[in-house]
């Protein structure tokens, strides 16, 4: 991804640690599952994934400091590895992995970086391997900012997030030669204040 983002998602960990909590829901079986998760932040999703007892865990980041919490807080899981790599270079073999992970990663990047990590993720994964998408769709409450791509603003951090529309998410894997996608747009209204808002989010399952 580009130099840029990187130093805008440093600083954006570095003021605010870790900034995501809760628990995220992991609908897939894993047990004795190689499993990556790319763009792992500071360990939210990855809590959940290893809960399900994968056989071995990766996650990736391209945030020096998001790696360094995450690595603090799973220091005692035996099968996972934390690695600092790009997502859209990914240092590990052909075929390494059963599930790929890939959770608001892909709205974080331009266009020809989307493609590239697609590319990267058939390229890991096994025959029938499966990719797990998830990442804000058109319409979300978070949609604004100074716009550098099509659906892609800027915020006021140096920060960029693309928002996806579902016949846009399942060309991305399609076109990459994943053979099977289907996909899921998820919406929720919430309350702020006297103020009903939407979040928006995608879902998708792609079979290589």
């Amino acid at each position: 991804m580009e130099k840029t983002q990187r130093i805008f998602w440093n600083e954006y960990y570095r003021k605010h640690g870790e900034v995501w909590r809760g628990v995220a829901e992991i609908g897939e079986k894993l047990e004795g599952k190689r499993v990556l998760e790319l763009g792992c932040g500071t360990g939210k999703t990855l809590k959940a994934i290893l809960a399900r007892k994968p056989k071995k865990v990766v996650a990736v980041d391209f945030s020096e400091i998001a790696i360094r919490i995450a690595a603090e807080k799973f220091l005692k899981e035996k099968n996972l590895s934390i690695v600092h790599a790009d997502c859209t270079d990914l240092p590990f073999e052909s075929k390494s992995f059963d599930i790929i992970f890939c959770h608001h990663v892909l709205g974080a990047m331009k266009l020809k970086e989307r493609k590239k990590c697609v590319s990267e993720m058939r390229r890991i994964l096994v025959d029938n391997g499966i990719v797990i998408f998830e990442d804000f769709s058109s319409g979300d409450l978070r949609e604004s900012g100074k716009e550098i791509e099509e659906k892609t603003p800027q915020k006021k951090n140096g920060i960029i997030q693309h928002f996806f529309i579902k016949k846009e998410v399942k060309g991305l894997f399609s076109g990459a030669g994943f053979r099977r996608v289907s996909v899921r747009k998820k919406l929720k209204r919430l309350r702020l204040g006297k103020e009903t808002v939407v979040r928006s989010e995608i879902t998708a399952r792609a079979v290589k």
